[in-house]
């Protein structure tokens, strides 16, 4: 390992619990700029309107399912919530800012900082989407409900592990690295400058 690698490392994890810190404490106003996209999604594609109510940093969805879509059937309908915390899908936000303001010379590429952290929340909403969608899937498959009424999509166990998992743990700090390294080519190009 190169010194100028290790200096990066270190600067790193000196900044990670500030931006861990930030993000956290922030969750409540990230919370409030995301939720109204993500609600106009989630109602541009649904075949009901679904109503979301926001806690600090969580977001509740209010699922109202026709009982006739269930497997007892009969009229009304059939409530449940569904919850997603937003640290969850947006933990390579503070993973990338620790990174970034690590790296020498990051105050000339303001623009890169800013432009990787609107893609990292364009990436967290459209991950908080597919986590509604397959949470909505589960809730269907629990009532016993057909769970091609959202959007003809089917119900798999595997596939909603793997939507949830890739999703909301392995991509968000994958992403952050990545757009790390895409913004900072010359540093790693040539180490031996930092």
């Amino acid at each position: 390992m190169t010194p100028a690698i290790a200096r990066l490392l270190g600067r790193t994890l000196l900044w990670l619990p500030v931006c861990f810190g930030v993000w956290y404490f922030t969750a409540a106003i990230h919370a409030s700029v995301v939720s109204p996209f993500l609600q106009w999604l989630v109602n541009a594609t649904y075949p009901i309107h679904v109503p979301m109510v926001q806690k600090g940093g969580v977001l509740e969805w209010m699922l109202q399912v026709p009982a006739a879509l269930s497997k007892r059937g009969g009229d009304g309908l059939i409530a449940a919530t569904i919850t997603l915390d937003i640290l969850i899908y947006s933990c390579g936000i503070p993973l990338f800012m620790a990174l970034m303001l690590a790296t020498p010379g990051v105050w000339r590429r303001w623009r890169a900082l800013l432009m990787g952290l609107a893609l990292l929340g364009g990436y967290e909403l459209i991950a908080l989407y597919v986590s509604t969608i397959y949470n909505t899937l589960n809730l269907l498959h629990i009532i016993g409900a057909d769970s091609h009424w959202l959007m003809g999509l089917p119900w798999s166990p595997q596939l909603n592990l793997l939507a949830q998992t890739t999703f909301a743990l392995v991509l968000p700090s994958a992403m952050a690295v990545f757009l790390w390294a895409a913004f900072n080519e010359e540093f790693i190009r040539s180490p031996s400058e930092g």
